[in-house]
């Protein structure tokens, strides 16, 4: 290769760098979000009544526990790992647990519920906050920032239900309303998409933590299904880091983060 053409190949790489963000921004389709609805639909049924029973969780089932009472986390992809296709998008389903030792159900749940403090706990929110709680009912506000190649910001409003089973049992379900893209965070230019327009890297998610407090700690299961857009014909470089990798790492990641601030909380 010549200097030239190295030259010639980096600025086609800048422009295409510059370029593609704009050219990713799309729409959320009435039919996408109806199929992330009926894949709800006949999920949760099963997700809260595992939940609410004295059965031991899935996930941790033996030999789970001895691994994961040695510190290991235990990750699974219920659906597709690289997404189930639906019409314009795509359905993530990741499933993880872990052992938390020296915690107790109520030290987690107030990590998991505290959204006040969600910033200084997850780095990926880098705002959080507690709009209003009645009871085990709440909702909060997280704005989160991912990068994958580029950054993207996301403001999610949850409604959050924490439901007790038993003392050492207990189930947290969250949803999300719509999720807002933020456009040049942080700038004078700071402004928002409308709703259901963006990158469309997460349109929505649904997460369920199942807690139980057991041999001197809690057994932690966190299940996340979210929705993203599918990948555009030759953009999928930028888009598949996001919709591809992202679901899977952002439970790993939240389950190492949950159980470092349950050792930190005071």
């Amino acid at each position: 290769m010549t200097r030239l053409s190295g030259y010639r190949d980096c600025l086609l790489w800048l422009l295409t760098v510059a370029i593609a963000p704009a050219q990713l921004v799309t729409s959320l389709s009435p039919e996408t979000n109806s199929a992330f609805d009926r894949y709800i639909a006949e999920a949760e049924p099963g997700i809260t009544e595992q939940a609410r029973s004295n059965r031991p969780l899935p996930l941790l089932g033996d030999p789970a526990p001895a691994r994961t009472r040695a510190g290991e986390l235990v990750l699974r992809g219920i659906s597709e790992e690289n997404g189930r296709s639906v019409p314009g998008g795509l359905i993530h389903d990741w499933l993880g647990g872990m052992f938390i030792p020296a915690a107790t159900l109520a030290k987690v749940a107030t990590v998991l519920r505290d959204a006040d403090r969600h910033q200084q706990w997850y780095p990926e929110i880098v705002e959080s906050k507690l709009l209003a709680r009645n009871g085990p009912e709440a909702s909060s506000r997280w704005i989160m920032k991912k990068k994958k190649v580029i950054t993207v910001v996301l403001r999610a409003d949850l409604d959050s239900l924490f439901q007790p089973v038993t003392a050492t049992h207990a189930l947290i379900l969250s949803r999300t309303k719509p999720i807002v893209e933020i456009r040049d965070y942080g700038t004078p230019r700071q402004g928002e998409y409308p709703s259901g327009q963006g990158h469309g890297f997460l349109w929505r998610f649904n997460g369920y933590w199942t807690l139980h407090e057991s041999d001197g700690g809690v057994f932690a299961e966190c299940r996340v299904i979210s929705l993203s857009r599918d990948v555009p014909a030759g953009l999928g470089w930028i888009v598949n880091p996001f919709v591809r990798t992202m679901p899977r790492e952002s439970v790993e990641t939240t389950l190492r983060q949950t159980k470092d601030a349950v050792r930190r909380l005071r």
